[in-house]
């Protein structure tokens, strides 16, 4: 993500172990990073999070 060749445009990445998932947005020099979504958690399962994300990701993609 350092070495994006447009830092004028936005960048995202995912970050995963399989369970637990972290989203990255770059700006430039500016960035942003989600909270950690767990979809094994006891307490509160993120996987409709985790989807709802992929899903806005995919129409950002789709859309330029």
């Amino acid at each position: 993500m350092a070495a994006h060749p447009n830092p004028n445009q936005p960048l995202y990445g995912m970050i995963t172990n399989g369970s637990s998932y972290l989203f990255v947005k770059t700006l430039g020099k500016q960035y942003g990073i989600s909270d950690i979504l767990a979809t094994r958690s006891e307490y509160r399962n993120n996987l409709f999070a985790v989807q709802k994300t992929l899903k806005y990701l995919g129409q950002l993609v789709i859309s330029h």
